[in-house]
């Protein structure tokens, strides 16, 4: 899986989260970790996020980023965090435990499912920063995401492969290219951008391809049309705001880890 964040291109990809070896299900499915370390690049630089199966990879990230990918929630999701969670920057070396199911020649291992790598996220976040959380719902004003009257407009696509997300700023014009993406992480992506909690209810269960672009600015002027116009018109979807209960992550404790 990879993950490029810059200033003016962002790549997601998730390549690699089916090629994770089968982990017991009595067992705790953990990394051992090689080293975390402080990143001082700055945000700049871009977060990078490389797993290829044994080794895991992490450059310049947040904490919060961490939380959001371990836990899939979005960043207002995360309450009573400390303000080191969005300013200090990591570096992560880890690999898995146990290497037996690895094919020593290619690399590649046996299927298992992205909770389970989501799992040994979170263990990690556990085990390194001591991170204690407990679950609550609370009522958000969110923004929901739903198909238009006039129908979605997305190709599914049914080939096999990772998932991405591209974005590129071109004359001040944003353009997202999707290949293989889930609903859940296009309101992922969204609610990043417009800063509030996007609930998928479009009720598409599938992967799909698409093309979208926008003004950043969201002036809807010679950039291009707003986040809130051009999915309605591009992909055939639509925002809407309300208030919604919504499962929140409440930090209980985390520490800065020691370098080792």
């Amino acid at each position: 899986m990879k993950f490029r964040n810059i200033v003016r291109s962002v790549t997601f990809s998730i390549t690699t989260l089916l090629l994770l070896p089968v982990v017991d299900a009595q067992v705790r499915p953990v990394f051992e970790v090689a080293a975390i370390r402080p990143d001082t690049v700055g945000a700049a630089a871009g977060t990078g996020f490389d797993f290829n199966g044994v080794g895991l990879r992490i450059t310049n990230a947040t904490l919060q980023y961490l939380i959001r990918s371990a836990y899939r929630v979005q960043g207002d999701q995360i309450l009573s965090a400390p303000a080191w969670l969005e300013s200090d920057r990591f570096g992560i070396d880890a690999k898995i435990v146990d290497t037996k199911t690895v094919d020593t020649e290619t690399g590649v291992t046996e299927n298992i499912s992205p909770d389970v790598f989501r799992t040994m996220l979170q263990n990690l976040l556990t085990d390194r920063f001591g991170l204690a959380i407990h679950r609550e719902a609370r009522e958000m004003t969110v923004y929901t995401l739903v198909v238009d009257k006039s129908g979605a407009r997305l190709k599914e696509d049914s080939e096999t492969g990772g998932n991405r997300l591209n974005t590129d700023m071109i004359s001040g014009k944003a353009t997202l290219t999707g290949t293989r993406v889930s609903m859940g992480q296009l309101t992922g992506y969204i609610g990043g951008k417009l800063g509030r909690v996007v609930v998928d209810k479009t009720g598409l269960k599938g992967v799909y391809d698409f093309t979208f672009e926008w003004d950043p600015d969201q002036s809807g002027g010679d950039s291009g049309p707003s986040i809130f116009t051009g999915l309605g018109e591009q992909l055939g979807l639509r925002l809407e705001s309300q208030k919604n209960p919504v499962e929140v992550l409440v930090i209980d404790h985390v520490e800065r880890p020691s370098e080792n």
